[in-house]
């Protein structure tokens, strides 16, 4: 009887501390933002709390959260999540999106962070994405004006367990007798982390000593 009991609440302790669900790539934004402070897990990495606005009404295209696809991405030792869609915006025109989530590593520090634009301005046109935390210095930014590129910023920030973050993106078409376009096709994140050791959410001890402390009870109802 001890035995079985101990088994299951030992069960019991390892099914709270149970991990979330595998992110989604290709997944819509709308669906990662549906799994609300739960989230979902992707190479060590936690992430949760995803919002969406495009409050932008300048005549140029902003995708709803359904329309904007989230991708897992991998480059050497560092990861993160890549938002593909098309903020778009020709002359005299304006497109804009603010996209905002958590990233936590349990367990660990997020020591770098990176923004990689995929974007393209034409003429007097520009496609930029700015990002900024909550949490840490963390400052990006990145603009393009002189055709298509592929734009990196990243920053070193003091090592923090998690990070909200907020990226605004931007496309404008500009003005003049010539005008031009501004596209943003890509945004994504990639993080280096540092293992640091792994110490139990307190609340999780906390109730699993609570179910263990039964045992005396459950032995004293047994001799009765």
């Amino acid at each position: 009887m001890k035995r079985t009991l101990l088994i299951s609440l030992l069960f019991a302790c390892v099914s709270l501390v149970a991990q979330a669900a595998p992110c989604v790539s290709g997944a819509s934004l709308a669906s990662y933002i549906a799994l609300g402070a739960g989230g979902c897990t992707f190479d060590g990495l936690l992430y949760n709390n995803f919002g969406y606005t495009n409050p932008s009404s300048g005549g140029g295209i902003s995708p709803d959260a359904s329309g904007v696809e989230v991708d897992t991405a991998v480059a050497g030792p560092e990861s993160g999540l890549d938002f593909v869609a098309s903020w778009l915006a020709g002359t005299g025109q304006t497109s804009d999106g603010n996209i905002a989530y958590t990233v936590t590593c349990p367990g660990c520090k997020i020591s770098d962070v990176q923004l990689i634009m995929d974007g393209i301005g034409l003429g007097t046109g520009i496609a930029s994405v700015a990002e900024t935390s909550t949490d840490s210095s963390v400052a990006l930014g990145t603009t393009s004006s002189s055709g298509f590129t592929q734009l990196t910023d990243s920053a070193n920030i003091t090592p923090v367990g998690s990070l909200n973050l907020l990226k605004d993106i931007g496309a404008s078409g500009g003005t003049g007798g010539n005008g031009g376009s501004g596209h943003v096709s890509s945004v994504f994140n990639l993080f280096s982390t540092t293992h640091t050791t792994m110490t139990p959410e307190p609340s999780l001890v906390l109730l699993c000593c609570g179910f263990l402390g039964l045992l005396p009870v459950a032995r004293k109802m047994r001799r009765a």
